[in-house]
């Protein structure tokens, strides 16, 4: 009780004993950082409670804005989004961005949503990226072309926006960040 594992309601209630955390969860939960940008920032797990059930959340870190072409802020190591587990994949190599901008309306992506996204260097067609472009960061749909007809394979990064069109470049030119798992919003 005194580690906050467990809690003891008062009176004689003892099969009232509710499970705060596990030893494990709380051991695990300190020792994860993330590295992103040679910065090293923490992820943390903790628990809420109301009135019902045990709820984890993970506390990932908001590394700043992503839109079509505008650049990603200064991080902001102090910055925390507490998201449900299922939203994440591995909370060792997850952020989350806040997005500017209305390219991914279709995909259900707006302006001042929350997006998870799973750090990786590669991503398969049609997954919605965090990619960068000459130092400006953009969430857009991934598509490699390598059609024969094309001197050399390109990259399409496809808006999901009916008024924009989609942006070419070779692929050395395009560096992915990770790939958007999940995705937060305030009504």
């Amino acid at each position: 009780q005194t580690k906050k594992y467990i809690h003891i309601p008062g009176g004689n209630q003892k099969r009232a004993i509710v499970l705060l955390q596990s030893a494990m969860a709380a051991r695990e939960a300190f020792g994860r950082v993330l590295a992103f940008n040679k910065s090293a920032v923490s992820t943390r797990m903790r628990a809420s409670f109301s009135d019902g059930p045990k709820r984890e959340l993970l506390s990932i870190p908001l590394l700043g804005k992503v839109a079509a072409g505008v650049p990603l802020e200064e991080i902001h190591e102090d910055e925390f989004v507490d998201v449900p587990p299922h939203l994440v994949r591995n909370a060792d190599t997850s952020f989350s961005l806040l997005v500017k901008g209305n390219s991914m309306i279709e995909d259900g992506i707006f302006d001042g949503d929350i997006i998870i996204v799973q750090e990786q260097p590669l991503a398969q067609n049609g997954e919605i990226v965090v990619a960068v472009v000459n130092n400006e960061a953009t969430v857009k749909r991934y598509y490699m072309h390598q059609d024969k007809k094309l001197a050399r394979p390109q990259v399409e990064l496809r808006p999901a926006n009916p008024e924009m069109e989609s942006f070419f470049y070779p692929p050395d030119k395009v560096n992915i960040r990770g790939v958007v798992v999940g995705l937060m919003r305030k009504f």
